[in-house]
């Protein structure tokens, strides 16, 4: 094997076969050319975002001993995980 050679099947030769499509890509990202790609990178945003926030308030909540209630309230069993009521 000689110095330019990429193996087949190696990490390498996959990159090198992907790197069209991800240019591709990149530039529909950057010069925002694809509407519905854009329309749905936002909603990938957000939805990290709001994720990100309900974690890190739940975090801070136990931290503070905040939540969940210790000990749960009555007629609540501790296996009760359900917080959506």
């Amino acid at each position: 094997m000689d110095g330019d050679e990429v193996p087949e099947g190696s990490r390498l030769a996959a990159k090198l076969q992907a790197a069209p499509t991800v240019q591709e890509f990149m530039e529909k990202v950057r010069g925002q050319t694809d509407q519905a790609l854009a329309t749905e990178l936002n909603e990938a945003f957000n939805i990290l975002w709001s994720e990100s926030m309900r974690c890190s308030m739940a975090a801070r909540c136990q931290q503070l001993d905040l939540w969940p209630p210790y000990p749960p309230p009555e007629g609540i069993e501790a296996t009760d995980v359900d917080c959506s009521k």
